[in-house]
């Protein structure tokens, strides 16, 4: 004889799946509502019904010769407040997400200045700041400049290379 207990399990693995399918049903409906909103931005977005080399020219503009400072600790600024604003377009659609993602990394420079009279920042903080990048987007880092010691100078100087050399220099290993 099943006791009210084994009715209580599996009332309860019921609710379980069934609030697990509608999850389910729920994923593919914004999948799909996303699908519907990528395919009109496609066919309307004045943008994105440029042909690829403008739109290129045009990212070219958006994102080139950006400096990103660290100047301090715990904070970044851009170069000037014209241009703070358009890390936004890879947030405007999926399809321009796919296209300018890693152009801020190729385009733009990437500064860790010295701000402590005297204190170095050190490679801390360039290490801290590649570990937070995907493979694909260190790859992708054109210009990364850091204040370091020359020994040969026997002063405090920049130190300038590609996200693949700091990688090299600061030891950095994905696993």
């Amino acid at each position: 004889m099943p006791s009210p207990l084994d009715d209580q399990s599996t009332s309860k693995e019921k609710r379980d799946e069934s609030a697990h399918d509608g999850a389910a049903t729920r994923d593919l409906r914004e999948q799909a509502r996303r699908e519907e909103i990528t395919e009109a931005n496609a066919t309307s977005s004045p943008l994105l019904r440029l042909p690829a080399e403008l739109r290129n020219t045009i990212y070219t503009y958006v994102f080139g010769d950006n400096k990103w400072i660290f100047a301090d600790w715990d904070r970044m600024r851009g170069s000037n407040s014209f241009k703070k604003s358009n890390l936004g377009l890879l947030l405007t659609s999926r399809q321009l997400h796919e296209e300018t993602a890693l152009l801020p990394y190729m385009l733009g420079r990437f500064v860790f200045r010295n701000t402590f009279g005297g204190i170095e920042m050190g490679d801390d903080r360039v290490d801290e700041f590649l570990e937070g990048r995907s493979e694909e987007q260190l790859a992708a880092i054109g210009r990364l400049a850091a204040m370091r010691f020359d020994k040969k100078r026997g002063r405090y100087a920049y130190t300038s290379g590609t996200g693949v050399y700091w990688a090299k220099t600061l030891g950095l290993t994905r696993e």
